[in-house]
């Protein structure tokens, strides 16, 4: 079962949920499978009741934090990253949706899981992908070049900080799509300078300069430089569980 949590990368669809939004509704779903009130809730996740009063509000809605987040999984046994994705059993409500949204995106066809080592020996050159060269195969829900991967995010140089409406944690898939288009504000896959190595950053153009920019702003943008290579465009993102 494939839980998606991101469409708003693809160039030709225009949809998506934030982590805030995401986290209220499985914030509600929680609730409303214990059988609790919030009050009695929060005191079961070791939290101020105001605290969850203020994330459930729709006029003082508080975006729920990442520490938050984490401790609800570890307190209610669920998988690192939980609260981030829509899972199938959710009925998100109306009012927090916008008019882009779509739920249950149908399958446009499988794309192969790779490595980041298979990622950068193909940047350049990507030829038909056969069955033994992919971890496994896996649906994609938009439409996308018969070129398509999917990478897991590894490590949380895409993870941004508190309040940001995207973000990418550890264990992420992202589908890549080398013929997407290249646009500034963009989230790509690229080689870096003389290796096969390749990183996820957001591409952006600036004052005459192309930037390789991470979403945790603890780390340092690269600029674009002669040698590097943009391998593809993120169309799409998600979690399979």
């Amino acid at each position: 079962m494939y839980i998606y949590q991101f469409s708003n990368y693809c160039s030709n669809v225009d949809m998506k949920f934030t982590i805030a939004d995401i986290r209220k509704n499985n914030l509600e779903k929680l609730i409303k499978e214990s059988g609790l009130n919030k009050g009695k809730f929060a005191e079961k996740i070791d939290t101020s009741p105001a605290y969850i009063s203020q994330i459930l509000s729709e006029k003082t809605q508080r975006d729920m934090g990442n520490d938050l987040a984490r401790k609800i999984e570890s307190l209610l046994a669920k998988d690192h990253g939980w609260m981030d994705v829509l899972h199938d059993s959710l009925s998100p409500q109306p009012s927090i949706l916008d008019n882009n949204i779509a739920v249950g995106p149908e399958n446009r066809g499988d794309v192969p899981v790779i490595s980041w080592v298979q990622a950068g020996a193909w940047c350049e050159a990507i030829d038909n992908f056969n069955v033994g060269d992919a971890e496994r195969w896996i649906p994609c829900p938009v439409s996308h070049s018969k070129h398509t991967y999917a990478l897991r995010v590894r490590g949380d140089s895409m993870l941004a900080p508190f309040g940001s409406s995207v973000s990418f944690s550890e264990g992420t898939l992202i589908y890549v799509d080398p013929e997407a288009p290249l646009l500034s504000g963009k989230k790509v896959i690229a080689k870096l300078l003389d290796s096969n190595e390749v990183t996820f950053k957001v591409y952006r153009e600036e004052d005459g300069k192309k930037w390789l920019i991470p979403l945790n702003p603890q780390y340092d943008k690269i600029e674009l430089v002669e040698g590097m290579h943009i391998c593809g465009v993120v169309i799409f993102a998600g979690f399979d569980v």
